[in-house]
């Protein structure tokens, strides 16, 4: 479900070398965004707060290996340049969920961030190519991050310093620097705030008599002056969605218990000022920062998770490398905050697994009929 989000790309064309130019990307944010790229940085890049956003794409999406190597690379030329990067995240944690990216946001939002710096970082293994794009763009203080045709800085190339030395030598051309207080060392975060109440390994009881709520993805708004190619990547996107949304529909026919659908973008309160009292939510990240951000016990050590999952009813065991991209559902009470996560860790690789995994897990342990 949140793959239609998660699918993160660029329309890139080819350039020898790192190039600034104007031009018209298409990046994947919350669904296809349009932007009016140019060679010309956000006014106020030098005087305000930004975060950096690492973008995977293709073959460098599989694991999240190197990339904070990455962060490293470009806070130095961020320091140098006089950019105030108070923040380094990867885009799969800002986008895994609902109640992750309106936390997430929530925190950007009080901390002042002005821009988003996202770093496009494209391999492709089979090919053996390399391709970076940085493209520099105003926050918009909502879950969307961007919007629709706004502007932003774009420069790409093969190489990171390259793309780096592009942007230091454009920043130190006619803007003034403010920003003397910048960190020595990037700040990465990998969690988010997701629990305001208590945490339960376990399933409410109270599913017995009450309904859940689940929600459906809404469908993406296409803009009237949207052109041709965002408007047939806006449609395939909405494509997906009902697809996704039907195979929902079907799945949870086998839950045994009551449950309502409901708009995918109407938030927990306004849902508990319906009389709804508990909501589904899912996660779409590594399985590190989930359970993080569902605070399971962490070992900084531990390489890799074992997931109780099943397969034609049959109960197995499927061990995932700790930064493997993962699905995982949960019960949030929403008039306590409480969390009701499962007796078991039954994350998986598809979000059709895990849900399966989830509800086989709530029949055993509330004694139900499959």
């Amino acid at each position: 479900m949140q793959l239609t989000k998660k699918i993160i790309f660029l329309t890139l064309l080819s350039f020898v070398g790192a190039t600034a130019k104007p031009q018209s990307d298409i990046i994947n944010i919350d669904g296809p965004k349009h932007f009016a790229t140019s060679a010309n940085l956000p006014s106020d890049i030098l005087s305000s707060k930004s975060i950096f956003v690492y973008n995977p794409l293709k073959d460098a999406a599989i694991l999240r290996q190197g990339w904070k190597k990455l962060g490293e690379q470009s806070h130095e030329t961020f320091r140098r340049a006089g950019i105030d990067v108070v923040a380094y995240y990867h885009l799969h944690d800002m986008v895994a969920g609902s109640a992750a990216s309106n936390a997430i946001v929530a925190s950007l939002t009080s901390r002042g961030i002005s821009n988003l710096i996202i770093l496009n970082h494209e391999i492709d293994g089979r090919r053996g190519k390399e391709e970076f794009k940085l493209v520099i763009t105003p926050f918009n203080n909502k879950t969307t991050l961007v919007d629709q045709g706004q502007a932003a800085y774009a420069v790409d190339g093969a190489a990171l310093d390259v793309v780096m030395l592009t942007l230091y030598r454009k920043a130190a051309k006619g803007l003034e620097r403010k920003s003397l207080l910048i960190t020595e060392n990037p700040e990465y975060f990998e969690d988010a705030d997701l629990i305001s109440g208590q945490r339960h390994e376990k399933f409410p009881v109270d599913l017995r008599v009450l309904k859940i709520a689940v929600k459906l993805q809404s469908e993406l708004a296409i803009p009237e002056n949207a052109n041709d190619a965002l408007t047939n990547q806006l449609r395939g996107a909405n494509t997906q969605i009902a697809r996704n949304n039907q195979q929902l529909q079907d799945l949870l026919e086998a839950y045994p218990l009551k449950y309502e659908w409901v708009n995918g973008n109407v938030p927990d309160e306004e849902l508990r000022s319906k009389g709804v009292q508990f909501v589904l939510h899912h996660l779409n990240t590594s399985a590190e920062v989930i359970r993080r951000m569902l605070n399971y016990p962490m070992d900084e050590e531990q390489v890799s998770y074992v997931s109780t999952v099943y397969q034609a009813e049959e109960e197995i065991t499927r061990t995932l490398p700790a930064d493997q991209t993962v699905h995982k559902y949960y019960v949030k009470h929403v008039i306590t905050g409480d969390a009701y996560l499962g007796t078991e860790w039954d994350a998986d690789l598809t979000w059709q697994s895990s849900l399966t995994n989830f509800m086989t897990n709530l029949r055993k342990e509330l004694k139900l009929n499959p």
